[in-house]
């Protein structure tokens, strides 16, 4: 359950865009809110400042009183109102201070916004986002600086654009992806969307791709998922569910048009809210390594993004070992299924 958010602020109105949904996430799991911004270190004042060490000291006072005195402010924002907010100034490198922070809080989701512009000048071009994204062990919640985050106040559901690739992996952006449509929905509904997207190439020639095997294991996959994901889905929750399988040589351009226009073949299935990626991290134990489908998704989505770390990947980035994946298969086992790694 995502109930302790943290929200990276950076004194800017764009970063503050992430605040709407983080309370509106925070009132529906009666969760509470974390507000960091970071500053400076020693050192890097002194790149800066060539004056005598106690005009130094007092500029880094002065520097830490303003950050404080700004999160302070924060917490009046009317949509906190009611809500347990906890606000930190901490020194360093932005990103590398909101993880540590996170771990540090024991933080279950970020809310941030990209392309962020602070006073110091350290949050250009969404690098912290993306830095966050990366290497972050909890769920990321990330808004472009042209979203409008206070869509997920006015609309009655909200859908949940999931890509799958039929791994147990990509399947753990599930979950939270369920959890966030049902918090923000005001019908009480978790709204998904599945998408399989294949790549052209690897067809092989094969003309009636509706009948070849690869489109047949996939169709039959996402029919399999959407029962179970209906079968163990809480009493309490409804859970409306639609699939689409597409192939498309550049999978995140599919991805994206989804999200968008709905799927291309059919015009029942609507466009979607938001996108929620599993990311597959930097050891590629399949084909969706973060830098690749994923951060281009991140990069070029108009649609706020939740990216989702698998916990087996958590575990392998921590120390070596053979990490088994479904149905108890290695990761060299699964990877020769005809359907699972083809991205």
């Amino acid at each position: 359950m995502m109930r302790r958010i943290l929200v990276p602020l950076d004194g800017s109105t764009r970063a503050e865009g992430a605040l709407l949904p983080a309370a509106q996430l925070a009132h529906k799991t009666g969760g509470s809110l974390f507000l960091v911004r970071a500053t400076l270190l020693p050192m890097e004042y002194a790149w800066i400042s060539a004056d005598a060490t106690m005009i130094l000291a007092d500029a880094i006072e002065a520097d830490q009183k303003s950050a404080h005195d700004y999160l302070n402010q924060v917490t009046t924002f009317p949509c906190l109102e009611g809500l347990e907010v906890t606000t930190s100034v901490v020194q360093g490198d932005p990103a590398t201070a909101i993880l540590e922070y996170v771990q540090q809080e024991e933080a279950d989701l970020i809310v941030m916004c990209r392309h962020g512009k602070g006073d110091a000048k350290r949050w250009l071009l969404g690098s912290v986002a993306q830095k966050v994204a990366r290497h972050s062990q909890v769920p990321v919640l990330v808004f472009r600086e042209e979203d409008t985050p206070d869509m997920f106040s006015t609309n009655q559901e909200i859908a949940v654009l999931v890509p799958l690739d039929g791994s147990a992996l990509a399947e753990e952006a599930l979950q939270p992806a369920i959890e966030l449509s049902y918090a923000f929905s005001l019908s009480g509904t978790a709204t998904l969307h599945l998408l399989c997207v294949l790549p052209l190439f690897v067809q092989d020639g094969v003309t009636d791709k509706e009948g070849s095997p690869l489109m047949r294991n996939a169709q039959r996959y996402l029919k399999e998922l959407e029962v179970r994901l209906l079968r163990e889905c809480p009493p309490t929750m409804h859970l409306h569910l639609t699939s689409s399988l597409h192939c498309d040589i550049e999978v995140a351009q599919a991805i994206l048009d989804a999200s968008e226009k709905g799927h291309l073949a059919d015009q029942n299935t609507p466009g979607c809210e938001c996108i929620a990626m599993a990311t597959h991290g930097r050891k590629g134990l399949a084909r969706w390594a973060i830098g690749s489908i994923t951060e281009r998704v991140l990069s070029r989505a108009s649609r706020p993004l939740l990216i989702v770390r698998p916990a087996s990947i958590r575990k392998a980035h921590s120390g070596p070992h053979e990490i088994q994946l479904k149905n108890g298969k290695t990761q060299e086992e699964w990877q020769q299924h005809p359907f699972v790694g083809l991205f």
